[in-house]
């Protein structure tokens, strides 16, 4: 589902939540470039403005020539050449609403003893090659200390190759504590197309960005404090990923993800965790992401232990999604009531007169809901996708308004999270540190465009779940109760209509507080392998909102336990 998709809203330069076909993003994210070379040529010309940066590589083969003149190169004077040419002209400037990148403005704003510090920190290092010899291969940096800086904790960044032309982006970071024996944490935004250094950067990854973009600092509810952390931009074409493009489903997404596995696990670095236990934890588009993904795990290992695969075993002991999209059918029938004070428990976010144009809407013979049924019965790409927009336009935009969809209680503009880690990953120096090899794209609207085909985000994922949780998976449900797009109610509900052997436990279950160091954070329920939270005063990405209480969350199920209330 390209959630949101079919929601007018106008486009600026700047505003948070809008980008169409990204149901964590819907973000306009890529500044203004001013189109100036401080090197000379023909395009350094003051005052024109472009949405292209001269200084970010779209790939490695249009990669600036002074790339390639200290790559490899360590020495004192490629350390001087770095901070006269490339770092002066790749760390944006925000002036107004233009990001600027010219070589004055940094010398009057940046070039102090605390810049050179910063700059020598992620001055780039030697980048570690590597080809497995059946398939795949892959490229990586070994601790560019951009982000983790945590002593004696390492990170790794780079690639693997799924496919001819298709490169998976991936940042590793060792746990904090107890790293040689701590479970393997897999994290996915969702999108589909948003990447997942949203998670790493702005949610529950080892850093934060300042918001001029130019340093980070620790995050001390980091989740890698208890496991390593696994972060992929996928599908390519997400974040930093790049090749061709040949997903066109979550099913196909998930043999992609499972063959950047099998080589992941080949790598000497990282194959002692293909034997560790791992949690898979996304958000939004999770929804889809980790019933489906999961599930073809398990179908995978069970052919190598029938011995007709010769294949890495992908263990998946624990599954998190928040605010996930499970169920179209029910999340819409839930905007009618979560956008009422009485389900929101904050405001009335539509007048009388449009709340019975959007039951109508819904309920007719030909409604939203009908068409969807319809969808589910028939199966066919337009027939959903016919539905799908249907709803969005006649559903969710006259409820939604100009609120914003990721926190309703605030306009479409809410600042928060910060965008900053945007822009620094923009920054050319950052993307050499890290070995990014293209210009980074938040939330890639062309991905949407091939899930979009195949109605992919219409099509309900609550069977797939249903079966996980018969199979005693260990699965956390939760949704931040000021969300609109994946509601808490809608998700609750979900819940409710998804068929297993315990479900009518489920809804019967009481309600618990879940204190946190001695805040209520939320409710909670519990059955059999299932829990289900409702997070307090927190939106789409609940661990921006709620960090301490999302490491808790994190740290219980990662140790087995039930999710409960601590001092």
């Amino acid at each position: 589902m390209r959630i949101f998709d079919s929601v007018p809203v106008p486009l600026t330069p700047g505003d948070p939540d809008k980008s169409p076909g990204s149901p964590e993003g819907l973000l306009d994210v890529k500044p203004r470039w001013p189109d100036l070379n401080p090197r000379g040529g023909p395009s350094g010309l003051h005052g024109i403005h472009s949405r292209e940066d001269p200084w970010v590589i779209s790939s490695a083969s249009s990669a600036p020539i002074f790339v390639r003149s200290y790559s490899k190169d360590r020495s004192l004077a490629s350390y001087l050449y770095f901070l006269r040419w490339v770092v002066p002209a790749s760390i944006p400037l925000n002036i107004g609403n233009v990001s600027c990148i010219s070589n004055p403005a940094m010398a009057s704003k940046f070039l102090t003893l605390k810049f050179y510090v910063e700059a020598f920190k992620i001055f780039p290092k030697q980048i570690t090659h590597g080809t497995r010899h059946v398939k795949g291969s892959y490229r990586y940096v070994v601790d560019s200390r951009v982000c983790e800086t945590t002593p004696g904790v390492k990170s790794y960044s780079g690639y693997i190759d799924t496919g001819n032309n298709q490169s998976m982006f991936f940042w590793f970071f060792e746990a904090r504590n107890n790293a040689k024996t701590a479970p393997l944490g897999l994290w996915l935004n969702g999108g589909p197309g948003c990447s997942s250094l949203f998670g790493a950067l702005q949610e529950n990854g080892p850093c934060q960005i300042s918001s001029d973009s130019t340093t980070s600092k620790l995050n001390p509810y980091s989740w890698n404090t208890y496991a390593n952390m696994l972060y992929i931009d996928q599908p390519i074409s997400t974040g930093f990923s790049y090749g061709d493009r040949n997903v066109f489903s979550t099913n196909q997404a998930a043999t992609r993800v499972w063959e950047f596995f099998q080589t992941f696990f080949s790598i000497p670095t990282f194959a002692q965790y293909a034997n560790r236990e791992m949690t898979f934890w996304s958000e939004s588009y999770g929804g889809h992401y980790g019933p489906i993904f999961t599930q073809f795990f398990r179908a995978q290992n069970a052919l190598i232990q029938a011995k007709k695969l010769q294949a890495h075993v992908i263990q998946v002991t624990s599954l998190g999604i928040n605010n996930g999209w499970f169920d179209p059918y029910v999340q819409y029938q839930s905007y009618y009531d979560y956008a009422q004070s009485k389900f929101n428990h904050v405001v009335d976010m539509a007048n009388p007169a449009t709340l019975a144009v959007v039951k109508t809407a819904l309920n007719t013979k030909k409604g939203c809901l009908a068409q969807l049924k319809n969808c589910a019965n028939n199966g066919s790409n337009d027939v959903c996708q016919d539905a799908d927009n249907f709803c969005a336009q006649h559903v969710t935009a006259p409820l939604l308004g100009n609120r914003s969809p990721y926190y309703f209680p605030h306009g479409k503009n809410d600042p928060f999270p910060s965008l900053s880690f945007l822009r620094y990953l923009d920054r050319w120096d950052v993307m050499r540190a890290i070995g990014a090899e293209s210009k980074f794209m938040a939330c890639q609207d062309d991905i949407g465009d091939d899930f979009w085909t195949t109605a992919d985000g219409v099509r309900p994922t609550i069977s797939s779940l249903g079966k996980l949780l018969d199979s005693g998976l260990r699965t956390v449900i939760w949704a931040g109760d000021k969300d609109f797009i994946c509601n808490s109610l809608g998700v609750y509900r979900s819940l409710l209509a998804t068929k297993w052997k315990y479900s009518k436990q489920f809804a019967k279950a009481p309600w618990k507080n879940l204190t946190v160091h001695g805040k209520v954070g939320g409710v909670y329920k519990t059955t059999g392998p299932l829990t289900y939270i409702r997070v307090y005063n927190a939106g789409h990405e609940v661990p921006a909102f709620q960090p301490a209480l999302s490491l808790e969350i994190f740290k219980q199920t990662l140790s087995h336990q039930n999710i409960h209330s601590t001092n």
